[in-house]
C-alpha cells in the first residue's frame, strides 16, 4: 500500500487552453474596423531554378566539384502566401477559450486523485492561477501567437472579446510580464482574472475572440503553419514545403485560406516559463523538461527541476515543499495537459 500511495499508473490531464484555426486575411489598415475582415490569403505554389550553395563535404571543395554543383541546378517546388500589393495588413482571427477546473481526467489511485485535488484548491486560494493567466492574457495581448509574421511591422493590433468587454492592445513588445504600462497591465490582469475563475472552478468557461492585425509592406510574403508531410522521398521538382490552410466561408463562398495550427498558437500561449533559472533571460514554453527544439535543448534537469521530479515531491510531502515559482511551473504543465502516469501511455 505504502508503495503505491503517492503513484498513479494511469495519470491524465485534460488540456485547458483550446484554440481554433488561426485564419489569415489581407486588408488595409484604416480599413481594419471595418465589418468585412478582409481577403482570405491563399496559399500559392511556386516553382524556383535555385543554385545549389549548401556547405559541401571535405573532399568536394575543389574548384571542379564546385562549378559542377553550379551547372546542376537545384529545382524547387514550394507553397508560399502573400499580401496582395493593395493589402498593407495581415489580420489573423481565431478563436480560444479556457474551459474546466484543473484535474485529472483519468487516475487510478484515489489517493493521488485527493492529492492533487487539495494541492490544486491550496494552489487556487494563493492566487496562483491569477499569476499564471495573466501570463497568457499577456502573450495574447503582444501577439506571441504571431511569430515570424511579427517580423518587418510597422504597427500591431490586438484585439480581445472576452465576456462582453474589448480589450485592445497595440505593439506590446515581447519584453517579459511585468515591464509594461500600467493600462496594459490593469487590462492583462482584468482578463487573466476571468481565465483564473476558470481554472480554479469558479466558472465554468471563458471564450475569447482574438482579432490581429499587423501593418507590412504590401505585397510582403506571410507565414502560416508548415505542414509536416511523412512521405520523406525526394523526387526532382516533387514539392519540398507544404503549407497549412483551412476552409473559410467568405462572401457566401467557401474558399481556402492560409492559417496556423491550433498548437502553435496555444504553444505560444503556454510561453511564460522563466522560472527555469533564476538568471533566465527569456520565456520558453512550458514544457515537461524545458525542451526547445529549435536550439537542441532542454532548459529543466531531470531529477531536479524537471516537471517529474516537482510533481512527485509536491504529492508525496505537500504542495508547500515546493517554492512558490517550482508551484506555477507545476501547475502550468498541468493546465497544458497530458499523460503523465507511471505507464507512460
Amino acid at each position: 500500500m505504502a508503495k503505491n500511495e503517492n503513484k498513479a499508473s494511469v495519470l491524465a490531464f485534460d488540456r485547458r487552453l483550446s484554440s481554433s484555426n488561426a485564419m489569415f486575411f489581407g486588408t488595409k489598415w484604416d480599413r481594419r474596423k471595418d465589418k468585412d475582415v478582409g481577403r482570405p490569403l491563399p496559399v500559392q505554389e511556386k516553382s524556383v531554378r535555385g543554385v545549389i550553395d549548401n556547405r559541401l563535404k571535405d573532399k568536394d571543395q575543389t574548384q571542379t566539384k564546385v562549378e559542377a554543383s553550379i551547372e546542376n541546378p537545384n529545382l524547387q517546388t514550394v507553397d508560399y502566401c502573400a499580401l496582395g500589393m493593395d493589402e498593407d495588413t495581415l489580420r489573423v482571427l481565431f478563436n480560444i477559450q479556457v474551459a474546466g477546473k484543473v484535474e485529472p481526467c483519468a487516475c487510478n489511485n484515489p489517493a493521488v486523485k485527493e492529492k492533487i485535488r487539495e494541492m490544486v484548491s491550496e494552489f487556487a486560494e494563493s492566487d496562483g492561477f491569477v499569476e499564471l493567466a495573466r501570463r497568457y492574457a499577456v502573450n495574447l495581448a503582444n501577439g506571441r501567437f504571431l511569430w515570424r509574421n511579427r517580423l518587418g511591422a510597422e504597427q500591431i493590433e490586438i484585439t480581445i472579446k472576452a465576456d462582453g468587454k474589448d480589450y485592445v492592445f497595440s505593439n506590446i513588445p515581447l519584453t517579459g510580464f511585468d515591464k509594461l504600462e500600467e493600462e496594459v497591465k490593469e487590462n492583462a490582469k482584468e482578463l487573466g482574472k476571468k481565465m483564473a475563475d476558470v481554472l480554479s472552478g469558479r466558472n465554468s468557461h471563458l471564450n475569447m475572440e482574438v482579432d490581429a492585425c499587423v501593418k507590412r509592406f504590401p505585397g510582403m510574403e506571410v507565414y502560416p503553419s508548415q505542414e509536416l508531410v511523412l512521405d520523406s522521398s525526394r523526387g526532382k521538382g516533387k514539392k519540398s514545403k507544404h503549407l497549412f490552410q483551412a476552409n473559410y466561408k467568405y462572401q457566401g463562398k467557401d474558399f481556402q485560406a492560409a492559417a496556423l495550427h491550433p498548437q502553435k498558437v496555444t504553444n505560444a500561449v503556454h510561453t511564460i516559463d522563466d522560472w527555469y533559472h533564476p538568471e533566465a533571460d527569456k520565456p520558453i514554453s512550458i514544457n515537461s523538461y524545458g525542451a526547445v527544439t529549435s536550439e537542441g535543448k532542454a532548459y529543466r534537469e531531470p531529477k531536479n527541476n524537471d516537471f517529474y521530479t516537482l510533481f512527485d515531491r509536491a504529492v508525496q510531502q505537500g504542495l508547500s515543499k515546493l517554492d512558490p515559482n517550482e508551484q506555477k511551473y507545476m501547475m502550468a504543465m498541468l493546465i497544458r495537459g497530458g499523460v503523465f502516469g507511471e505507464g507512460g501511455e
